[in-house]
C-alpha cells in the first residue's frame, strides 16, 4: 500500500477485498488488490470495483441455482444480511455427483471463493461435527451475490412449479 501511495485506501480495500479465511489466516484477494492499486495509481479518485467476477465462467454456479430450486432462498437471504449458514463442505466433489444435493452448491460456492469460513469467535453456538459456518467474505462478493447470483436465482424462480406453494 505504501509503495503504491495508497495508504489512505486501506480501510476501503479491506472492506472490498479482505475476508477470506484459511486456517488461522485472514487473506485478501491478491488479484483484486493488485488490480485496484494499478488503477488507483493512474487515477487516485478510483473507487474499488469487482475485478474478480469477470475472471471465470460461472456456468457451474448457474446450473446449481437452476437445479436447486426455492430451498436455498432463506439461506441466500441470511448470507446477504451478513449472516452465516452452517453446511457440510465436500472438498472432494466430482462432476459426477455435483448436482446430487443442495449441500454441493454450498461446497462449490466455498471452494470457488464466493463464500468463506466465518470466524468461530463470531458464532453463537458450537457447530455440529463435520460442518463449517459460511459467510460472504467481502463487499465485492456481496455485490456479485446481489447482482449476478440473485438475478439468476430470480430467473430460475419464475420457472418453478409453485402450485404446491399456492
Amino acid at each position: 500500500m505504501e509503495d503504491a501511495g495508497a495508504e489512505s485506501q486501506m480501510d476501503l480495500i479491506k472492506k472490498w477485498y479482505d475476508g477470506y479465511h484459511f486456517g488461522e489466516f485472514d487473506v485478501y484477494c491478491p488479484w483484486d488488490v493488485m488490480n485496484y492499486l494499478r488503477d488507483y495509481q493512474h487515477d487516485p479518485k478510483k473507487k474499488p470495483t469487482g475485478y474478480w467476477k469477470n475472471t471465470s465462467d460461472n456456468a457451474i454456479i448457474r446450473s446449481f441455482i437452476d437445479y436447486a430450486g426455492s430451498s436455498i432462498t432463506e439461506k441466500l437471504e441470511i448470507l446477504l444480511s451478513r449472516g452465516s449458514i452452517v453446511e457440510h463442505i465436500d472438498e472432494n466433489l466430482t462432476y459426477d455427483y455435483m448436482h446430487s444435493s443442495e449441500e454441493n452448491l454450498w461446497s462449490i460456492l466455498h471452494l470457488t471463493g464466493y463464500l468463506t469460513r466465518a470466524w468461530e469467535e463470531n458464532l453463537k453456538e458450537e457447530l455440529p461435527e463435520g460442518t463449517i459456518a459460511l459467510t460472504i467474505p467481502n463487499k465485492e462478493i456481496k455485490e456479485i451475490f446481489q447482482t449476478t447470483i440473485m438475478k439468476w436465482f430470480n430467473d430460475s424462480a419464475r420457472q418453478w412449479d409453485r402450485i404446491a406453494l399456492f
